[in-house]
């Protein structure tokens, strides 16, 4: 069972991520100030407009699933979606892969992302930005969670994020 976090913003998680502080793998339920944040950017609009085309006129059948979702976040390729959006949640967890399913009464929609170097720069290395840009940033590996009892102590170790938010379900008739 994932426990919720202390709710800490997209911020603090941030500065968190960087200084090594806290757990290896963060869960953000719904009631939760990143789950509230991230459930009003444009990344959870466009899995909500997904699982709504998926299942017609909004009406789910008992157990209904959506898995395989994914969200390309980048400010380089497709659309540069970084450019167009100014949630600070949305770009905390930048790509993402999503998955939802139906409760009695909810729909669960569920966000995950591993927060790393090489997700930060979009899955290019630190050369390929310098020679893309012109730039002279020094090169930094991929760091593996190190934790201990109190969290990973590595800064800018892996970390992976899961976020839940809900929405009320139609019923099948």
């Amino acid at each position: 069972m994932l426990s919720e976090e202390n709710d800490p913003s997209p911020y603090e998680v941030g500065g968190q991520w960087v200084l090594g502080i806290g757990t290896e793998r963060r869960y953000f339920g719904p009631n939760t100030k990143m789950s509230k944040l991230f459930a009003k950017g444009k990344g959870a609009k466009y899995m909500e407009d997904n699982w709504r085309k998926k299942y017609e006129d909004n009406v789910i059948p008992d157990g209904g699933t959506y898995t395989d979702f994914s969200y390309d976040f980048t400010w380089i390729d497709k659309g540069a979606r970084a450019f167009n959006t100014s949630n600070p949640a949305e770009h905390f967890i930048g790509s993402w892969s999503g998955s939802a399913h139906a409760t009695e009464d909810l729909i669960v929609f569920r966000a995950s992302n591993v927060t790393s170097i090489r997700s930060l720069t979009f899955g290019k290395n630190i050369d390929q930005i310098n020679e893309a840009h012109n730039l002279n940033i020094p090169s930094l590996p991929d760091l593996p969670n190190r934790s201990g009892p109190n969290g990973p102590r590595v800064p800018l170790g892996n970390m992976e994020t899961i976020i839940e938010w809900v929405k009320p379900r139609k019923k099948s008739k």
